[in-house]
């Protein structure tokens, strides 16, 4: 069969597993998504619209950093002495870029190449007149149709941009051998990953606590790397400038760091080649020449290398009917333990369970602890004139209540989603509504103080000790009480029966217009939260430790007594 006519049967492949993708990030919504699937057959398709079109725009807004890095060099080029620490500057806007694409590559790939390397999606394949050839070039165009375009988009960005720069023929064929290296690299990185969260995801059926560690660890560096990866973006926009006119006295120094750095394959290794074409050949040290070279070659050896090794990765996925459990047989019969838990720790574990396999519920439990960090860390960096330590307080103190706002909400919400799944079991068991609340109630007592507590950890000052630990300590209780707000809002407006309240959502009309109205009143409070620390801490210190907990107390003190009429300790079941 013709190379053509492969890549057009990958198609089906692809959707395949795409909408595998698509289920397992859906996690307890799976049923509900494929409840609108059957209604809309048109609805995957637009799925898959909108993540190239989101991908499209995320990766072609990437073309500002090369061109603003090349006219900033290019600028302080005609007026600076010391053109060596602008090869050194301008080699590490030009890293930060390939850098950059490749943290927004892997979490848009990561998902689709862990469902591919599962090998179920092509099992149908195996009944067809091909040669192991032919199905080897079905996987990767398969793998290829997944990331087409973020790697069409990045093939042109990087070197559209340095032309749009440099105006040198030289300079933007250099460019294209760098962006192709680069592109090869993260692509087969992109492969080894996949693999490797298939195998953690999916490998081992078992619920261990060491297995469900891993998952949960494997998710959240995803994660972490996506935001870290905006904030280095964010971070390296702003202070190109401020490192081009800011070189180092020792010349000597400046020198060995250039050829430690143009020695390391990534993400050094020949784009200093391109810098030191695009700045000029004059006063270049001859050593600079040959390890710029050295480090281009080391750059194509080890892509060749990682690149045979996830297309050997690629391969393996043909042979899945090859592989073998990894569960063992034991030889004895262990005996089995029977563990008795309180409903409430028994719901909080099936939660748990299901966080360890759905990015969705994963994001509503790590959310309220990452957002308020980068949060801060972004403001701090964009904003450097906030010199004053009151400055850097009252926004702080704004960032931790209103995260604390948005992530109790975000937790509570989000867990409540989690009632959707196994519903036919849940029918049939004898259900005590409240233990259920409770269950949600106590993941946000837990996670809850960590948001409060992480922002003032970045401010902290030795002098200012004091006034940051007070602050800490009375911002505390505003998670739970933002939390209780937004269970008993919710709950309130979706799960109102006559004679008692579910958590699930039983009254669905006019849905955005509830929603709308939770996050009002949730935003009013945080608001009101904010003026009223900020109008008592300007009274004193001495005010606004004793006031505000006492505000703090007389709210949750009456969320709790809604909360016990909600959902009574006992109650009567009555026919709805």
């Amino acid at each position: 069969m013709k190379t053509k006519q492969l890549y057009q049967l990958s198609k089906y492949t692809y959707n395949e597993i795409f909408l595998e993708a698509t289920l397992q990030q859906m996690g307890a919504n799976q049923a509900r998504f494929m409840e609108l699937l059957s209604k809309n057959k048109n609805h995957i398709q637009s799925q898959k619209k909108i993540m190239t079109f989101f991908m499209f725009i995320s990766f072609a807004s990437l073309i500002f950093l090369p061109i603003s890095a090349f006219l900033a060099i290019q600028k302080v080029s005609a007026i600076t002495n010391q053109p060596h620490w602008l090869y050194f500057v301008g080699t590490l806007s030009v890293g930060l870029f390939f850098f950059i694409s490749f943290g927004l590559l892997l979490p848009f790939g990561v998902m689709q190449s862990s469902t591919l390397m599962g090998g179920d999606a092509i099992k149908w394949l195996s009944t067809l007149p091909f040669s192991k050839k032919e199905l080897e070039k079905v996987v990767f165009f398969t793998f290829f149709r997944g990331v087409r375009t973020q790697i069409i988009v990045m093939l042109i960005v990087f070197p559209l941009g340095v032309a749009i720069a440099s105006q040198n023929i030289l300079v933007v064929l250099i460019s294209i051998v760098m962006t192709i290296i680069n592109l090869l690299f993260s692509f087969s990185i992109l492969i080894l990953v996949g693999e490797r969260v298939n195998r953690i995801m999916q490998g081992n059926d078992v619920n261990t606590t060491k297995t469900n560690f891993i998952r949960i660890l494997t998710i959240l560096g995803v994660g972490l790397g996506t935001a870290i990866i905006v904030l280095v973006f964010s971070f390296a926009l702003m202070t190109i400038d401020t490192l081009l006119v800011s070189p180092p006295n020792n010349v000597n120094l400046i020198d060995s760091i250039n050829i430690i750095a143009s020695l390391i394959p990534f993400p050094f290794g020949g784009n200093f080649l391109m810098m030191l074409v695009f700045l000029g050949v004059q006063n270049v040290p001859p050593i600079l020449w040959a390890t710029s070279l050295i480090g281009l070659a080391l750059s194509g050896l080890i892509t060749r290398s990682v690149f045979r090794k996830a297309l050997s990765t690629l391969h393996n996925v043909i042979y899945f009917e090859q592989k073998k459990s990894t569960t063992e047989i034991p030889g004895k019969v262990k005996p089995i333990k029977i563990e008795a838990l309180s409903p409430v720790r028994a719901y909080m574990k099936k939660d748990l369970s299901i966080v360890t396999r759905d990015f969705q519920m994963l994001v509503f439990l790590i959310g309220p602890i990452i957002f308020p960090i980068f949060g801060v860390i972004f403001v701090i960096i964009s904003t450097p004139g906030f010199s004053d330590f009151t400055q850097k307080f009252y926004f702080t103190v704004g960032i931790s209540i209103m995260y604390q706002m948005m992530g109790a909400t975000l937790l509570i919400c989000g867990f409540l989603t989690t009632e959707k799944s196994g519903a036919s079991i849940l029918s049939s068991l004898p259900i005590v509504i409240r233990d259920q609340a409770l269950g949600k109630v106590n993941f946000m007592v837990i996670i809850m103080p960590i948001t409060a507590i992480l922002p003032y950890i970045l401010l902290f000052d030795p002098g200012n000790a004091l006034t940051i630990l007070a602050a800490m300590i009375v911002s505390i209780p505003l998670g739970p009480i933002f939390g209780l707000v937004a269970l008993e809002l919710k709950v309130r407006l979706f799960g109102k029966l006559k004679t008692k309240y579910i958590l699930e959502e039983f009254h669905r009309d006019r849905k955005n217009s509830k929603w709308l109205v939770i996050l009002a009143i949730e935003f009013g409070l945080a608001i009101l939260m904010i003026a009223s620390f900020t109008k008592l801490f300007e009274q004193s210190l001495t005010t606004l430790v004793i006031v505000f907990p006492i505000v703090e107390v007389l709210i949750l003190g009456f969320l709790i007594i809604i909360f016990n009429r909600m959902f009574p300790k006992y109650q009567t079941e009555r026919e709805n």
